[in-house]
């Protein structure tokens, strides 16, 4: 019986005004909870490093480096362990060949750096799904704590 009171007293405590009506206060106090949780888990947040901050890292044997568009890693490229240079691509084989083959050569050391089957999109897509493994799997900070 008591709960029905309650219900009936609250509904009209609802329906009920003052400078605003009721109703509309509590839907101001239940949207900005959600702006008051958000900056208490902001300011409580452990300290540590950026996902951002993982840029770089090896690859086939190769420094890659990218960037960040929206949180996902975005063009991403390799460069010479040698002498830091951004490394130049070619590819064997005609568009519809299977046995297609991309080159990454570095131009300061005149070498051959990387042979891998497939065009330069699935190797660059094949790195962003390997930089996606290690942010999933925490791998991402040992890699930045030995960069530093």
């Amino acid at each position: 019986m008591w709960v029905s009171e309650v219900a009936t007293d609250f509904w009209s405590h609802l329906r009920g005004t003052s400078e605003f009506p009721n109703w509309s206060l509590y839907l101001l106090a239940l949207m900005s909870a959600h702006t008051v949780v958000y900056w208490i888990a902001r300011v409580t947040k452990l300290k540590g490093p950026n996902i951002t901050a993982y840029n770089q890292d090896s690859f086939f044997g190769l420094k890659w480096r990218w960037s960040y568009m929206s949180g996902h890693p975005a063009n991403a490229w390799a460069f010479c362990p040698h002498c830091d240079t951004m490394l130049v691509y070619s590819e064997i084989g005609s568009r519809f060949d299977p046995d297609r083959t991309t080159v990454l050569t570095c131009e300061t050391c005149n070498s051959d750096l990387l042979h891998h089957e497939g065009d330069k999109d699935y190797l660059v897509q094949k790195v962003h799904r390997q930089i996606d493994r290690k942010i999933r799997t925490g791998e991402w900070q040992r890699v930045v704590e030995t960069n530093l």
